[in-house]
């Protein structure tokens, strides 16, 4: 699946309101991470089915 990588130049004034939704993003990821090294599930629709209402 081909991605882009865009570099902008933020203002603190641009960044501001951005930094809670990043915050809860990273915080999902990161208790995603958790939830897969400890079932082993690396399938990506068996790790939707298992996590989207516990993350929801």
């Amino acid at each position: 699946m081909p991605t882009a990588s865009i570099q902008r130049d933020n203002t603190a004034e641009h960044a501001r309101p951005l930094t809670p939704p990043c915050s809860v993003y990273a915080g999902a990821c990161n208790r995603l991470v958790s939830g897969v090294r400890e079932y082993s599930v690396w399938n990506r629709v068996a790790l939707h089915r298992d996590t989207y209402l516990t993350l929801r």
